[in-house]
C-alpha cells in the first residue's frame, strides 16, 4: 500500500511521460497478476489431489473447504475490482474525445459520486477479517504481512474519506488503473500465501523402495 501512495505521489502529473509510465507499471502487475492466479489455481488441485490418497485424504478434506472459502472471500473483492476497472474502460470507449480534466471526472464519477472508492476500503477491512479468521495457521503466517488493510493502512485511513482522496481523487486513468492492479495484486498475494500455509500443514512422504 505504502508503494502504492510514494508512486502516486511521485509521478502525479510531474512529467508528460507519466501516463506511459503508469501503463506500464499496470501491465507489469498484471502479469504478476496473472501468475499468481496460475499458482493459486495449482495450488486448489494439490490440495483435491490430497483428498483422493488415503493417507492425506482426512485432513485435505478438512483443509480444502478452507482453501475454498479462501477462494471465494478473494474473488468477492477482486470482483469489485475488476468492476471498476470495466467501468473506467467503458468511460473511455464510450467517450470520442478525452482530455486530462475529463479522465479526472471520470474517475470522479467512478469512485467518489459513485462511491465505489467507498465500498473498495469497505472491502479490504472486511476481507482482512475474513481471511484471518478461516484457520489459526492463516493468522500466524499472514497477520503481520498480509498487505491489504494492514496496521499502516488502518492508521493512515481512520475513514474511508482519507482512502479515497489519496487513491482517487484528481487522478487521470492511467493512475487509477495502475492502483486497482496494485490492489488486486496485494489480494492475490494474501490469497496464494492464505492457500500455501494450509497446504504446509499436510507432510506427504514419498517412499521409495529398493528391489
Amino acid at each position: 500500500m505504502l508503494i502504492s501512495v510514494m508512486v502516486l505521489n511521485a509521478c502525479k502529473d510531474s512529467d508528460k511521460n507519466s501516463s506511459l509510465i503508469f501503463e506500464e507499471l499496470n501491465e507489469s502487475l498484471e502479469r504478476s497478476n496473472e501468475s499468481l492466479n496460475q499458482e493459486i489455481s495449482a495450488s486448489l488441485r494439490y490440495l483435491q489431489y490430497l483428498t483422493e490418497k488415503p493417507e492425506t485424504a482426512e485432513k485435505g478434506a478438512m483443509l480444502l473447504p478452507k482453501a475454498k472459502l479462501v477462494e471465494s472471500y478473494s474473488l468477492k473483492v477482486t470482483g469489485l475490482i475488476d468492476s471498476l476497472t470495466r467501468a473506467i474502460n467503458t468511460k473511455i470507449i464510450t467517450n470520442s474525445f478525452v482530455n486530462e480534466r475529463k479522465e479526472k471526472n471520470f474517475i470522479s464519477d467512478i469512485f467518489i459520486e459513485g462511491k465505489g472508492g467507498l465500498r473498495l476500503h469497505k472491502s479490504f477491512i472486511n476481507y482482512r477479517k475474513d481471511i484471518l479468521n478461516i484457520d489459526e495457521r492463516i493468522k500466524k503466517e499472514l497477520k503481520e504481512k498480509m498487505p491489504i488493510a494492514n496496521n499502516k493502512f488502518r492508521s493512515l485511513f481512520t475513514r474511508d474519506e482519507e482512502f479515497i482522496k489519496m487513491y482517487f481523487d484528481d487522478k487521470r486513468v492511467s493512475q487509477a488503473l495502475t492502483i486497482l492492479s496494485k490492489f488486486k495484486n496485494d489480494v492475490l498475494f494474501t490469497e496464494h500465501q492464505a492457500i500455501l500455509s494450509l497446504k504446509a500443514s499436510i507432510c506427504v512422504l514419498n517412499i521409495m523402495y529398493d528391489n
